[in-house]
This record gives structure tokens, C-alpha cells and sequence, in this order.
């Protein structure tokens, strides 16, 4: 995981101007270590959310007020959707965000559970 982080902090993130309109959300990258191997872990949306039925996607969703920040968007919804506590993740870097064909702009963090 500490190859990881130093690999995410020399990462150059390309931060574009969010364009106004957009909501704002966040996902965690979940890396996890299984049989000396490096996983990510993913979810399936259900068929009952608003947005983005049933696709395959990470843990995360849209910021809500009282979040401090994007960052504790990505670590709330991780604990709401994966039952993981923020606590219980190691957070390693960001990832360039990226705005979506459905009007949001996404913050892509990674953490170790």
C-alpha cells in the first residue's frame, strides 16, 4: 500500500473547472490485499437508487451538507453502502476528477481497507 500512496502523491491530477450546475460527488477506490495480491473492490448499484441503476461502480455518491469535505462524502457513503467505517480506511490519494454525462462532478479517492 505505501507504493501506492508514493505513487498517487507523484501523480499529477488534472483538475478541471467544474462547470456550474453540476452536483458534486465523491467515490472511494477500495484497495485491499487478498492472497499477497493487490484488489479493488467494487458494488452493483440496486434497482431502487435515483441515479445510475444497477451499474457496476465504487462506493460513493453526492455530497451532502454536511460534509466537510469531498473526501468525507467518498468515506460517509463507503460506511453506508459497504458498511466500512471511515475509520477503518487508510486513505493513499486522489485520483483526477471527472464529470459525468448525468450533470456530476466526481472526486475519485483511494483508500486501503
Amino acid at each position: 500500500m505505501e507504493e501506492v500512496r508514493e505513487r498517487l502523491a507523484a501523480h499529477q491530477r488534472f483538475e478541471p473547472d467544474a462547470p456550474l450546475g453540476l452536483r458534486r460527488a465523491a467515490v472511494l477506490i477500495p484497495l485491499f490485499v487478498k492472497d499477497g495480491g493487490l484488489w479493488i473492490l467494487f458494488t452493483r448499484r440496486t434497482e431502487t437508487v435515483e441515479h445510475h441503476r444497477g451499474q457496476i461502480s465504487f462506493p460513493g455518491g453526492s455530497e451532502e451538507e454536511d460534509d466537510e469535505s469531498l473526501v468525507a462524502t467518498a468515506l460517509r457513503e463507503t460506511e453506508e453502502e459497504i458498511g466500512v467505517a471511515g475509520s477503518d480506511v487508510r486513505y493513499l490519494g486522489a485520483l483526477s476528477p471527472l464529470t459525468t454525462v448525468t450533470d456530476f462532478y466526481v472526486e475519485p479517492f483511494v483508500g486501503a481497507i
